[in-house]
């Protein structure tokens, strides 16, 4: 009788245990991501984009991050716009790293932007450079992290409409090391 009360208890307990085997780790480590917020190996950093939009050139919160943008922040072609991504990058280790520098963004044509090179007056803008030993980009405490709609630092692109019709759009990722990941932005 008592083997068989254990045997119906640890029937139980497997039955419960079985759906709260895909509660853990919501953030796991990937080289690609299907949606924003998938936190990205490349290399040894961790990078998540914390959000992507078309930027507004007469918005007054858009026109600071487009501050400085080459040929005027209202300087656009017939048929395209700005679209940011921000991101954050994480360093967990005690050593400083490189931050990647290379990045695209390419729609399910196969229409490939590099991100538009901002000046060092823009303090949204991302830059690469080094990430501190268990730090991260952006620098705590700085307007980039503390904004809380963003938390990130921006990568501007300047892309062609037709390319919000081909979508999702890709952000790709390339390290330092040769390392590369990617993930689907939600637009």
């Amino acid at each position: 009788m008592k083997l068989r009360r254990r045997a119906a208890l640890l029937a139980c307990c497997a039955l419960v245990a079985i759906p709260l085997a895909g509660c853990g780790d919501k953030t796991s480590r990937v080289t690609f991501g299907d949606t924003e917020g998938s936190v990205l190996n490349v290399g040894p950093l961790l990078y998540q984009v914390q959000l992507s939009r078309e930027l507004n050139p007469y918005d007054n919160e858009d026109q600071a991050y487009l501050q400085g943008a080459p040929g005027g922040a209202k300087n656009l072609g017939k048929g395209q716009s700005w679209f940011a991504v921000f991101l954050r990058v994480q360093n967990i280790h005690e050593h400083n790293l490189p931050a990647a520098t290379e990045f695209q963004l390419r729609d399910t044509e196969n229409n490939v932007y590099s991100p538009i090179v901002m000046p060092p007056t823009n303090q949204w803008a991302y830059r690469g450079g080094i990430v501190p030993g268990n730090g991260q980009l952006p620098e705590y405490n700085t307007p980039a992290d503390n904004n809380p709609s963003i938390r990130g630092l921006m990568l501007l692109f300047k892309l062609d409409q037709v390319s919000y019709d081909n979508r999702p759009l890709e952000l790709i990722i390339r390290g330092q090391n040769g390392q590369e990941a990617s993930v689907d932005l939600d637009v």
